[in-house]
């Protein structure tokens, strides 16, 4: 649960974005993960999404499902925790779900709420389920090798971060942006 980025590193503002646009922010970090396939955003409201706002297949095992859960939330608490586990282990999907990811856009975890998430991952882990708590910092590490995405949600993300050194050299990104809005079609 713990990831560490360099020190002078910038953790994305997560909590900034509204809670459509942070689940779409890991849809999109998800398909690119080479591991799972038909990865989708589960649409409406919590009630009746079981409390999942991702879901995905396994390439190596297509039957079995990866699902995500995203908390676009400042602070989560030990009360919301346990509504969203209790929720979540109502879900008709239960007996096809091999892993399980709660993604909260804040940067840290309290005390309390890790030594309840270690319950909770015990409790999963004995049903069959992998289970993993990722934070602003998880994403933020996970979002290193996709400028792409970055830029789309963070425009003013640090470079150096961010974007390989090529891309610093040719200015990719400014010229991507520029062809991207030019109206000039031959730009």
């Amino acid at each position: 649960m713990k990831n560490y980025i360099p020190f002078d590193a910038t953790v994305l503002p997560f909590t900034r974005l509204t809670s459509e646009q942070f689940e779409q922010y890991c849809e999109w970090l998800l398909i690119k993960d080479k591991n799972l396939n038909n990865v989708h955003r589960i649409k409406g409201n919590g009630h009746y999404q079981g409390g999942l706002d991702i879901c995905a297949n396994f390439v190596k095992s297509p039957r079995m499902l990866a699902v995500y859960e995203c908390k676009c939330w400042g602070n989560l608490s030990i009360q919301e925790l346990e509504k969203t586990i209790k929720k979540f282990k109502q879900n008709d999907l239960l007996p096809n779900i091999n892993k399980y990811v709660i993604i909260l856009a804040q940067e840290e975890v309290p005390r309390n709420i890790s030594k309840k998430w270690h319950e909770i991952h015990q409790e999963l882990h004995a049903l069959g389920i992998e289970s993993e708590l990722w934070t602003a910092v998880t994403l933020t590490t996970m979002s290193q090798s996709y400028p792409d995405i970055v830029s789309k949600f963070f425009p003013m993300a640090p470079e150096s971060q961010f974007y390989n050194e090529w891309m610093l050299r040719t200015h990719f990104i400014e010229t991507l942006h520029k062809a991207l809005i030019d109206p000039d079609e031959n730009n």
